[in-house]
């Protein structure tokens, strides 16, 4: 399991299974898009794979973990670790 890491303005959550939606919404916004994924919009089920890529390696330390706003919790983005050993293609 990935701690709960915090500083004094961000709350960092690791991401479940349950972020999903929240993150497919997030990766196909138009000016976070352009930097990620070739710039290729996912669907959905792309969306809950890539995800399950990074859940995957949590025992490891690796994983993708949600940015919230102390103060208000309010989501602000995500941040993640990847082994290299553990890649899957989410295309």
């Amino acid at each position: 399991m990935l701690p709960i890491l915090t500083s004094e303005r961000l709350m960092l959550e690791p991401a479940t299974s349950d972020d999903a939606e929240l993150l497919y919404t997030l990766w196909t916004m138009p000016d976070v898009l352009r930097y990620l994924f070739d710039g290729v919009t996912m669907s959905r089920e792309e969306a809950v794979a890539h995800l399950k890529s990074y859940t995957c390696q949590n025992a490891e330390g690796f994983g993708l973990w949600l940015m919230h706003q102390r103060e208000d919790r309010s989501f602000c983005g995500e941040i993640g670790l990847r082994s290299q050993r553990c890649r899957i293609s989410t295309r």
